[in-house]
Formats: structure tokens, C-alpha cells, sequence
């Protein structure tokens, strides 16, 4: 992840990097309706994943905004707005 070791710095000195940005529900949707395949957040309850997301959203901000570019993701239509970007 661009949270280890500098890597997110090793990302951007290599080339652009691209922070796909969601609010914490749009997150929430996504990963409570398939949560069950992911180890990590597949016992939480509802409110307790709420939490998880702001939690760490809240230790990775940092890293993410260091990408070069940040593309609001809520919606799901990235790909031409990436396209734009890496033009």
C-alpha cells in the first residue's frame, strides 16, 4: 500500500500516481456488500465498519493526498477523467 515504507514517494519519483477519492458511504456500500471476502472487516457490524473506514481513512490521508493527482471516485465514472489526467 502507498502507506509502506516511503513507497508512496518511490510511486510519485517513478511516475503518476492517482488517488481515487470516495466519501466514507460510497466506501461503506462498496465494502459492506461484499465484506464477507475480506478477512479484515468480514465480522464487523455495520456501525463498527463505519468506524473502520473513518479510522483509516483518517491514518492514510496523509499518504493518498501525496498522490499526484486526486480523482473524485463517488460516483464510479472515473475512467475518462483518468484518461484526461494521464493524457
Amino acid at each position: 500500500t502507498p502507506t509502506t515504507h516511503g513507497l508512496m514517494d518511490i510511486m510519485n519519483n517513478i511516475g503518476e500516481t492517482i488517488y481515487l477519492e470516495c466519501c466514507t458511504e460510497t466506501l461503506f456500500e462498496r465494502l459492506n456488500k461484499d465484506k464477507e471476502k475480506r478477512p479484515m472487516i468480514s465480522i464487523l457490524s455495520e456501525e463498527s465498519l463505519r468506524r473502520y473506514i473513518v479510522n483509516k481513512l483518517e491514518e492514510r490521508r496523509l499518504f493518498y493526498k501525496k498522490a499526484t493527482h486526486t480523482i473524485c471516485n463517488d460516483r464510479g465514472y472515473c475512467v475518462d477523467k483518468i484518461i484526461d489526467v494521464l493524457g
